[in-house]
């Protein structure tokens, strides 16, 4: 079950999307559920829902004055059918009711990795975003790496700075931008440092975020790794050997978020396949005895809206390139001009 945003305010409309499997991945017959609301005040029953497909549900409720909820609290929908007398719950997904402020920026960052060695640098990747999640485009971060401590010296003489770097860049206005940390500006130890990023737009609106990661430069070098990539719709697998590609078998596992496997099968490496949403992560074991687990909430959307307006028309579009599902709402002034819901498959 996934929820159109994990927070929600009084008087928004909650939206889900929910799939019911089997144990073996299937989909369940088709038939009617009821949708119940649990929170403080216990559970609620909101309707008696039937499947889009079987399978399938989808239904969104506005959160009112009549369903007695409490502010700063979870509430849980659950799906529930009723068997022998007896309630079952089938899925269920959990969403957070405040009275928030919605922030005018959000600034955020991740890295590839946590620790940076010689010819093997730490990537980051920066995003701002407004409140509709729509990229800054005036937006800049100024950045300052600093020692925090050092584990160890390798050289008889090693000089290291408080302040190992700065630098002031602007921000790709869509999607996220790309830095890779230089390694000049380590010396021949072991040491943790920080990064301090301040992100400001035109009006000077400021957000700040910390990494904490660790450089050392005597690595002992990994020679066999198994990579995974998400490209556009697709799971990409290679096995390296001293930074040579090695063809390799083994299997692959498709789990769902409660650790059920839904499929798996007999592979070989490279591998390209498409990506099931069905899926929480990919288990990838090889007959070497490796493996890694692939969780795809660890990949981001990428999903970009762009909007062309001529004359009287409004041209829509988004960049999608997983393929995702998603819903979208055009609006004039406070009138909702268009709703919907896309699949992977009917681009908007």
């Amino acid at each position: 079950m996934v929820f159109s945003k994990p927070l929600y305010k009084p008087y928004d409309t909650v939206k889900f999307k929910a799939y019911v499997l089997t144990a073996n991945g299937e989909n369940i017959p088709s038939r009617s559920l009821h949708v119940m609301l649990d929170g403080p005040n216990g559970p609620k029953r909101i309707t008696q829902l039937s499947p889009y497909r079987a399978g399938a549900y989808e239904y969104q409720f506005i959160l009112t004055d009549s369903l007695g909820l409490r502010l700063d609290a979870d509430y849980f929908v659950r799906l529930t059918d009723s068997i022998a007398d007896r309630e079952k719950v089938l899925t269920s997904g959990s969403f957070r009711y405040e009275d928030y402020e919605l922030k005018s920026l959000s600034f955020n960052v991740r890295t590839d990795k946590n620790t940076h060695y010689p010819g093997e640098p730490i990537t980051l990747f920066m995003k701002a975003t407004d409140e509709n999640e729509l990229a800054v485009p005036d937006a800049r971060v100024e950045i300052v790496a600093r020692l925090q401590y050092v584990k160890a010296f390798y050289g008889d003489t090693v000089f290291i700075k408080d302040s190992l770097w700065t630098n002031n860049m602007l921000l790709d206005p869509v999607g996220e931008t790309k830095l890779v940390l230089p390694d000049s500006i380590f010396a021949d130890a072991a040491l943790s440092f920080s990064l301090n990023l301040r992100m400001l737009n035109s009006n000077n609106e400021t957000r700040v975020n910390n990494q904490y990661l660790d450089f050392d430069a005597r690595k002992i070098k990994v020679t066999k790794e198994i990579a995974a990539q998400f490209i556009k719709d697709s799971l990409s697998f290679n096995f390296t050997d001293s930074g040579k590609e090695q063809k390799q078998t083994g299997w692959l596992y498709k789990n769902a978020a409660s650790g059920t496997i839904i499929d798996s099968q007999q592979v070989q490496l490279p591998l390209v396949i498409p990506v099931d949403y069905r899926a929480h992560d990919y288990h990838l074991l090889l007959n070497n005895g490796m493996d890694t687990t692939i969780a795809l909430n660890n990949f981001t959307p990428d999903i970009h809206p762009v909007a062309v307006q001529k004359e009287n028309q409004l041209h829509l579009a988004v960049v999608n390139p997983h393929k995702l599902s998603f819903w979208y709402t055009a609006f004039s002034g406070d009138k909702v001009l268009l709703t919907d819901i896309r699949t992977a498959w009917t681009p908007l």
